[in-house]
């Protein structure tokens, strides 16, 4: 499936610290910890289908039961990992999120008000992962002086 994605928000990345007395005095020191939300929202165009909204409401019946009974489904039949590419003004790709091991949380409502509504339906849905990657798709990301 792919989304016409009308904007998010990466996600606030940082590290734990830890704090080392030397010599009477505490020195801050990085935790080698990420502390991130791990939560990501997604706004998107809805097509006039529904298809985005129809897949992504199954998907959330697959983790949730309507009666609040308890799920028979293993933890692998609702994670899949997620790709998100940023392509530029010519449709080129640029650099590629992955969210690994992401399941669907959150719906957005749906305002159904035709009287106010523009040309395109506005929806949103919400996401946690166990980690993700970025692999930069150009051969010259601009970044000098940095290497590994």
């Amino acid at each position: 499936m792919c989304l016409n994605l009308t904007n998010f928000t990466t996600p606030d990345l940082s590290i734990v610290q830890n704090t080392i007395s030397y010599q009477g005095h505490a020195v801050p020191v990085p935790g080698k910890v990420r502390d991130e939300d791990r939560t990501i929202t997604f706004n998107y165009m809805l097509s006039s289908d529904w298809f985005q909204y129809a897949l992504l409401y199954k998907w959330f019946q697959i983790i949730s039961q309507e009666d609040g009974s308890s799920g028979t489904n293993d933890d692998g039949d609702y994670r899949l990992d997620l790709t998100v590419l940023h392509i530029s003004e010519f449709k080129q790709p640029l650099f590629a999120m992955k969210f690994i091991g992401a399941y669907i949380s959150r719906i957005g409502s749906i305002d159904l008000d035709y009287q106010t509504a523009g040309d395109n339906i506005q929806h949103n849905f919400e996401i946690k992962y166990a980690y993700y990657t970025f692999e930069n798709l150009t051969d010259d990301c601009g970044i000098v002086g940095i290497t590994r």
